[in-house]
């Protein structure tokens, strides 16, 4: 049988039988112009002169349906062997590479993880002094003034069935007569995530009411047995988080919500503020801090005092 090398576009490729060239010929792979020469010869000569060639050239092919272009042929070379060592060495990189990662990649995450937890501990006192601030607007309406020591005993006379104790020490004891006066129904409205504080159990009753670690925000008053009023400055701050160590000295934690702090003022809007990273306090501008009085500042003549929340027995801090 006479076999057939072609060359095409510069390129050697066969050897083919005469029907192998044929049916190349019907598809376009191969011109009749292109040259050819018998295996075990020199004498290239084109397609169009092969004896025996053109007559035996099958219909064409569907042109849906053309036969690849051959391939030259090219000589095989052994594929590399790989050794087990070098084996156990590219599977030791890549655990290597992967031990260096994930401490790489723990430092990028973890501070956005930690980023993100701070942010929607802000967003939750948000949401929480607001609510605060509407059983406050409530609770003065009825009894002209906010949460006081003086109040006490309009409480317990209008709720003698309360079964609540009233304290004048810490923000908790203000609080708990929002919700013996029926201004507040869930001990959540009182809740801001900080060191000190625990998620309320939401039990209302007796000494469970606002224990320990419950109250996450500070109470502000215009003395140590006053309460302020809608007719302060309506900039002053009356409830405010997160307060350093629940300290009263008037510093926040800069760590709790991202060096910001949450203050609701009397007018009932509640703002985040910056903690100033020199001193932890509360800057309100033209310099002033956030509980600093006097000519200039929103409380004038008046001396605020800070009623801090009653830490958690199990605080961190």
């Amino acid at each position: 049988m006479m076999n057939l090398l072609i060359r095409h576009n510069g390129q050697e490729y066969g050897p083919y039988s005469l029907e192998e060239v044929s049916t190349y010929l019907s598809a376009g792979s191969f011109q009749m112009s292109d040259l050819a020469r018998r295996e075990g010869t020199t004498d290239w000569q084109p397609l169009s002169a092969i004896t025996g060639l053109l007559g035996s050239v099958p219909p064409p092919l569907p042109p849906h349906q053309p036969p690849p272009l051959p391939q030259p042929a090219f000589p095989s070379f052994p594929q590399p062997r790989t050794s087990g060592l070098s084996n156990a060495l590219l599977i030791c990189g890549g655990v290597g590479f992967a031990i260096l990662a994930v401490p790489i990649l723990a430092g990028i995450m973890v501070p956005v993880i930690f980023s993100q937890r701070k942010k929607a501990a802000r967003s939750e006192a948000l949401a929480n002094a607001r609510s605060v601030g509407m059983a406050l607007y409530s609770f003065e309406k009825d009894y002209g003034s906010y949460p006081s020591a003086a109040t006490v005993k309009e409480i317990q006379f209008n709720q003698p069935d309360s079964g609540l104790t009233f304290g004048y020490e810490y923000s908790n004891d203000y609080f708990r007569q929002l919700i013996a006066a029926g201004y507040a129904d869930s001990e959540e409205f009182f809740y801001a995530r900080t060191p000190y504080t625990r998620k309320p159990d939401n039990d209302i009753k007796g000494a469970k009411c606002l224990a320990a670690g419950e109250v996450g925000f500070g109470y502000i008053m215009a003395s140590a047995s006053d309460a302020l009023s809608s007719l302060a400055n309506p900039e002053c701050p009356i409830i405010v988080t997160p307060l350093l160590n629940a300290s009263t000295d008037g510093t926040f934690d800069p760590f709790d919500f991202d060096h910001k702090a949450v203050v609701l003022r009397i007018d009932n809007s509640v703002s985040v503020e910056s903690i100033r990273r020199s001193d932890n306090k509360v800057l309100i501008g033209g310099g002033k801090t956030l509980f600093q009085s006097g000519v200039g500042t929103v409380w004038g003549d008046i001396k605020p005092v800070i009623r801090t929340p009653l830490k958690s027995e199990n605080s961190t801090r």
